[in-house]
Order: structure tokens, then C-alpha cells, then sequence
């Protein structure tokens, strides 16, 4: 039996515009009409995919966080706390992550070191985070650890560091999603009812760092791009550099959170291989689920690249 290669709404789409072209001699509205009938076909399909996606976020459930603080070096703050604010912080993303993070973590307080994520795993198969926060400062807290568990979620390893400004931008928006919707969320269920107060110290603090960013110049993210590229490359730790590119990709992310999920496809490429910054996307989109290509899409279009 031979199918077509084309989806069944696609196929009705065609028909109706083959019958249409029978009742209309002109060719341009002929065309038209074919070209509308297969366009609303292919909204309905995307339609229907993204709630499929939506159902799909709402019924899979990631693994348990297993966080654990070690003691010593936070100052006034004690050790629960700091495990509170951080399961708080990376819950914030993991809810959207069913495909994601499923090591168990291990923080500790490091001020010259910190904050990092240790590359390989301890002995015990564990990721380990190092913070430098201190004291009771939980918006610090929060925003480095949502960073640092972003990037155990993107796959980081050793390697060509070419486009690691990428995904440091894209942990920089981590951090800037969690803070907001810590804010939100501590303002009726904190970790501890009296914390409620702090909610607002949470939004404050997402708003100053993401207004710390490279001036653009009247100049779109894409052409900014073009400029920023080589310091990018050459140093993928510009923080002010990174928020430009954070907050562009952020507003898609804001827009539908269910895409941190493609996060846990990022960096599966060869590391020992430098590759393009088109290239470098090219390797996210393969791998991402079907249901996160048009994100991965989207973002290269954010930077002037079309993956095709």
C-alpha cells in the first residue's frame, strides 16, 4: 500500500483549492486560494500539536529534585535554607523539564570559586554546584542556582567553547525566569509562610539585572549579533554581552514555558568539534523533540539565521 507523504488535512486543503481552480478562471486566484486553504491546513495541524504539547506538560511529571546543602560558609543563613531557596529556584524550571535534570546535586558554599557547576559528577554519580552567596540574601541564592542548574540541564561538558556564550545567555535567562516567578509564587506559598515578604526583594532583583545589559544602539538583536559575535566567542562570560541575547530568548520562553524543555537537547554535539554558531543550532534542532523545533527555529531567526 502506498501513502501519501502528506498529512490528511494537508490533502483536503489541496482538494478544496483543485475545486475552487474549476470555478475560477483566474489563475492568481486560483493560486491564492490554494496557497490559504494549505496555510489554514498547516495552522490547524500546528494547532493541534501544541495541544498536544500543553496536555503533555500537564500529566508528565519530572523525577523528584534531590538537592542537598552542604553546611558551612553561608553565614547567618543555615543550611535548609539555602536547600529551600534552591529547590524553590530550580522547581521554578523543572516543572517545565520532564526530560531533564535527573542526577542528584550536591551545593556548596565556595567565595572564590563559586558560583560553578564542577564538570563530571562526584562520587557518588552527583552533580556539584559551588555558590558563593551568603548570608540570608536569598535573591542572590536564587539566581545563581537557577543559572548553575541550567547548565547541568544543558548537557554541559569540557570542550570547544566557541558557542558557550549561548548557553551561558540561556542560563542568564534561567535565572531571570525563576526570580520572576519566584516572586510570584513566594507571594502566597513560600518555602516558609514568613518569607512571604521577600517575594517582592526576588522581583526587584530580576528587573536590575535584566536592565544590566550591552546598550544595542537602535540596532535589532540579529545585527547586534553580527557585531557582539567575535568578543562572544572570544569570551562567553560578558554577562552584559549574555543579557542581550537572555532577554531575547526569554520572551519566547516567557511566552511558553513548556519550550526549557529543549534546554535537555542543548550540547549533544561532538565536543571536540568547533562549530558555527548556525551550526551549533543546527545540532539543538535535530535533536530537539518535534514538539520544540519551531522554538529552536525561532530562536535562530532572533539572531538573523534560518536552520534550513
Amino acid at each position: 500500500m502506498i501513502r501519501s507523504p502528506f498529512p490528511a488535512a494537508v490533502l483536503v486543503a489541496l482538494a478544496v483549492g483543485t475545486a475552487a481552480a474549476a470555478r475560477d478562471p483566474n489563475p492568481e486566484v486560483v493560486l491564492l486560494d490554494q496557497r490559504v486553504s494549505k496555510l489554514e491546513a498547516e495552522v490547524a495541524a500546528l494547532r493541534a500539536e501544541l495541544a498536544a504539547l500543553r496536555k503533555d506538560a500537564g500529566t508528565r511529571k519530572p523525577a523528584p529534585l534531590r538537592i542537598t546543602v552542604v553546611p558551612g560558609g553561608w553565614g547567618a543563613a543555615g543550611a535548609d535554607d539555602v536547600a529551600a531557596v534552591c529547590r524553590s529556584a530550580a522547581g521554578e524550571l523543572y516543572r517545565f523539564m520532564p526530560d531533564g535534570v535527573p542526577d542528584a546535586m550536591t551545593v556548596r558554599h565556595d567565595a572564590k570559586a563559586g558560583p560553578m557547576v564542577v564538570f563530571g559528577t562526584g562520587a557518588a554519580g552527583e552533580r556539584r554546584v559551588l555558590l558563593s552567596a551568603t548570608e540570608t540574601f536569598w535573591s542572590q541564592y536564587a539566581y545563581q542556582f537557577a543559572h548553575e542548574f541550567c547548565h547541568v540541564a544543558a548537557n554541559y561538558a569540557e570542550g570547544d567553547r566557541s558557542n558557550l556564550w549561548f548557553e551561558e545567555a540561556l542560563c542568564e535567562a534561567a535565572s531571570l525566569f525563576a526570580l520572576r516567578r519566584m516572586g510570584e509564587t513566594w507571594r502566597t506559598a513560600p518555602p516558609y509562610p514568613n518569607w512571604k515578604a521577600y517575594a517582592p526583594s526576588l522581583t526587584e532583583y530580576a528587573e536590575t539585572t535584566a536592565a544590566d545589559i550591552e546598550p544595542l544602539d537602535g540596532l535589532s538583536v540579529a545585527d547586534w549579533y553580527k557585531r557582539a559575535e567575535p568578543a562572544l566567542r572570544a569570551k562567553p562570560h560578558d554577562r552584559r554581552k549574555n543579557r542581550v541575547a537572555a532577554v531575547a530568548v526569554l520572551a519566547r520562553l516567557d511566552a511558553e514555558p513548556t519550550h526549557w524543555n529543549a534546554v535537555a537537547y542543548l550540547n549533544k554535539w561532538d565536543k571536540r568539534k568547533e562549530l558555527s554558531f548556525r551550526d551549533y543550532l543546527r545540532d539543538w534542532h535535530a535533536h530537539v523533540p518535534a514538539a520544540h523545533k519551531g522554538f529552536v527555529a525561532d530562536v535562530a531567526k532572533t539572531f538573523g539565521m534560518k536552520l534550513d
